[in-house]
């Protein structure tokens, strides 16, 4: 990298990324919705419940604008709804998957 280009660089994509998945509990999301848990109530009790109403739908707001998640209606009549991935969402499967054996590999260690 050339040494005047900033580090943090708002338009850099890896920056508009990672202030995306540094934010509380958005990797704890899409960990749950990538472990077949989909609903509002079930992602809530997924995370023992310590996240707030209002935070969990401002997260699945933001991961639904971004594109890595869309809500999908389980039956009209009850309005039961749940979080799915988009294309773009199942791509980052990969580097959640890596992040997960690197931390299991080194968690004594750190």
């Amino acid at each position: 990298m050339p040494k005047n280009v900033p580090i943090y660089d708002i338009g850099c994509p890896v920056t508009n990324t990672m202030q995306l998945l540094s934010k509380r509990w958005v990797f704890f999301i899409i960990r749950a919705i990538r472990n077949d848990v989909k609903t509002f109530n079930a992602i809530k009790r997924a995370l023992g419940g310590r996240i707030s109403s209002r935070t969990l739908a401002d997260r699945l707001h933001e991961l639904t604008t971004t594109g890595l998640i869309q809500k999908h209606t389980i039956s009209e009549k009850t309005g039961k709804e749940e979080y799915i991935f988009t294309q773009k969402g199942s791509s980052i499967q990969p580097m959640i998957d890596n992040m997960c054996s690197w931390a299991a590999g080194w968690e004594s260690k750190v």
